[in-house]
């Protein structure tokens, strides 16, 4: 091997640019199952909404997302909204995503970093899910109890038809509301965060609704993005294939040309002596078979064995 790098380092720059291209395309073949995941998780299940800090929510559930929340909690939600009322021109800005701030009272959430936006997404999680829970009891008591806990839906779903749960938990003295809200959060305890945030992301898609917005083209207008994303991560995995093949085989054709030019060199300078040591078929197998089982040797180990640990280590992260 000591005696081939001599003739492999005349290439070291088209080994690294094929280094480089391998990298790329290993991210490519890696990102394509990511964004599918993407499609099924976010853009079917989901409606195209992949997180549960919304971009407009009514004023209304606001205050009641306020009742399951500390003051700290509250002034930190509030503090990333802009409330903006109906006929401002902020309003008319908002309306042709949100028909319905036209008609209500609607906060805004303001640009916000990395930091503070998982920080309100920790605050609004568990309010939203339970807002979401108190909105089911009438179509779906079950799932709702799953949320809530099983006692207190069992409780609610005795109350007289037509009665708002909301409303009446607003009513409660400080103390029994305080009993009911430490019930419910224990409860949300017990459930993974996977599954309360995609609750919390569905209480984000009513609300959503709620505003007018059209979840269904919402959902088509994301998976098309994703799918043209992943069309284009297909189309650069197979460009840096293209090159990566390209570059192999010319750094493994340039190196067999040397050994070959080197091989002939030498055996031209061989003495009458020398070539009887030889036969001519040893020769001929030496400056053709042998060159180019190392000239294959070099264009895999550029073509296949340098993605491998790409891959691996890649798919670890």
């Amino acid at each position: 091997m000591k005696r081939l790098l001599p003739y492999i380092k005349p290439y070291w720059l088209l080994i690294l640019l094929a280094l480089g291209l391998l990298y790329v395309m290993a991210s490519t073949d890696l990102a394509l199952p990511d964004y599918l995941s993407q499609i099924i998780n976010i853009g079917i299940q989901q409606n195209g909404i992949n997180t549960p800090v919304p971009e407009a929510i009514r004023a209304s559930s606001i205050e009641k997302i306020a009742l399951f929340q500390s003051e700290q909690e509250r002034a930190e939600t509030l503090a990333a909204f802009e409330r903006i009322e109906p006929g401002t021109p902020e309003s008319a800005a908002l309306v042709p995503y949100y028909p319905g701030a036209s008609l209500q009272p609607v906060y805004k959430l303001k640009p916000l970093d990395a930091a503070a936006t998982t920080s309100l997404e920790n605050v609004l999680t568990k309010p939203l899910v339970i807002l979401f829970g108190f909105q089911m009891m009438e179509q779906n008591p079950e799932q709702a109890g799953s949320l809530l806990s099983p006692e207190l839906a069992e409780r609610l779903k005795s109350l007289p038809a037509g009665t708002d749960p909301l409303s009446l938990f607003s009513q409660l003295p400080e103390a029994q509301a305080a009993q009911v809200k430490a019930a419910i959060t224990q409860h949300l305890n017990t459930l993974e965060g996977a599954i309360l945030r995609q609750m919390a992301v569905r209480a984000v898609g009513n609300e959503y609704s709620a505003l007018g917005v059209n979840l269904q083209k919402n959902q088509t207008n994301y998976i098309l993005s994703i799918g043209i994303r992943m069309i284009l991560m297909a189309l650069l995995a197979v460009a840096t294939s293209i090159m990566v093949s390209y570059l192999a085989s010319r750094t493994s054709a340039g190196v067999a040309r040397d050994i070959r030019a080197a091989v002939f060199e030498k055996v031209s300078s061989f003495s009458s002596a020398e070539f009887n040591n030889f036969s001519t078929n040893t020769l001929i197998t030496r400056t053709t078979n042998d060159v180019s089982q190392v000239q294959q040797v070099i264009f895999m180990v550029i073509r296949m064995a340098f993605i491998a640990p790409i891959m691996g280590i890649g798919g670890v992260i």
